[in-house]
């Protein structure tokens, strides 16, 4: 038997959930650690998939979760889960590269079995940061992009000292697997993201409930027809979860991401759904402008700009059981009353 067959479940999940989530980023020279090093929660967390699909640590089955940043370049990660378990892991980092606020490196996580460069922000009490998975032999994770905020909350402890010291990783199994066993934790994987393009023909007044090529066209920006795609999501934190995706560059060029699910009012996905949004519009050089939202029990709105010049917007609304994100790059489709209008009926269909 295998050394991957002799994991464990729990194993897995916990292999899953650091591999994805806690690439955190460490520094390789004391002199750039000196103004981060130290304690750090998150504030924001989110992984986003190929499929469109946003994750937060809730959906993750993480309650809390902390990360150490050593002088040296050592960082500590800790993870609790629902369950009450600790998932303690340490890394090292290389690479670094720092000019003003913004900077990357490249980080060397055992559990994930390859380097991984990351971009990061800082903020006034902490840093913003994003990450890809790239690496075509990584079948779990490849495609998928990690995005969160930290915050400082204090001077490195004597228990993160004590982790530094004991932590190995050098019992789990690595990635990247083989195809055949890619095939096999993806089968076994509690939670794996699962998104089937086209699975079911949409009904017609589920259809009508999505914004897509008419709507535009209503707005005055013309596309041609057929040119978005229905996708089902089955994912932690994401039941029943349906999105509508259309790209056009010729014509009126617009990007489209429409999602629809059903909504338990957990702050979490809220979280995961701003730290999507914000960090795509950081990845295009956009500003973000946030705007007070007039529709459903709650909505929040962000407006997308670039050198003073309007790039779109994002909009996230929750109106009873239902969770409605419209997300439009297009210099043609503003925000507007008419716009609204149309978002009305859209959730009054999505709501019966």
């Amino acid at each position: 038997m295998s050394k991957f067959r002799r994991v464990n479940c729990n194993t897995i999940a916990r292999l899953w959930v650091i591999g994805l989530i806690w690439l955190l980023p460490a520094l390789a020279r004391a002199a750039d650690l000196d103004a981060l090093a130290g304690r750090y929660v998150y504030d924001e967390s989110s992984l986003t998939f190929p499929s469109g699909a946003v994750v937060d640590l809730q959906g993750l089955g993480v309650r809390d979760a902390e990360l150490t940043i050593f002088p040296d370049g050592i960082l500590v990660s800790r993870l609790t889960m629902t369950s009450g378990e600790s998932v303690v892991s340490k890394a090292q980092a290389s690479e670094v590269q720092l000019n003003g606020d913004r900077g990357s490196w490249v980080e060397h996580w055992p559990e994930l079995g390859y380097p991984v460069r990351r971009e990061i922000q800082r903020t006034a009490n902490g840093f913003s940061y994003q990450a890809r998975f790239d690496d075509r032999r990584d079948a779990l994770r490849y495609g998928s992009i990690d995005r969160g905020v930290l915050r400082r909350v204090g001077d490195v402890d004597e228990r993160d000292r004590a982790a530094r010291v004991t932590t190995t990783a050098d019992s789990l199994p690595r990635v990247p697997l083989s195809a055949d066993e890619a095939r096999q934790l993806g089968e076994r994987m509690a939670g794996q993201v699962r998104a089937e393009s086209a699975a079911r023909p949409a009904g017609e007044r589920e259809t009508r409930a999505f914004f897509t090529e008419p709507d535009l066209a209503e707005l005055g920006c013309t596309v041609a027809a057929g040119l978005g795609q229905f996708k089902d999501l089955s994912a932690p934190g994401i039941p029943g979860a349906r999105v509508f995706t259309l790209t056009s560059r010729s014509g009126c060029a617009v990007e489209l991401f429409n999602l629809i699910q059903k909504s338990d009012g957990a702050p979490g996905l809220w979280a995961g759904l701003r730290a999507q949004a914000a960090g795509d519009a950081r990845r295009r050089g956009y500003a973000t402008e946030e705007r007070a939202g007039r529709l459903g029990e709650r909505s929040e709105l962000r407006v997308f700009t670039q050198d003073g010049a309007y790039r779109g917007f994002w909009y996230a609304i929750e109106s009873g059981n239902v969770l409605y994100v419209l997300r439009i790059y297009s210099e043609r489709v503003p925000v507007s009353p008419e716009l609204e209008t149309l978002l009305r009926e859209k959730l009054a269909l999505a709501s019966d």
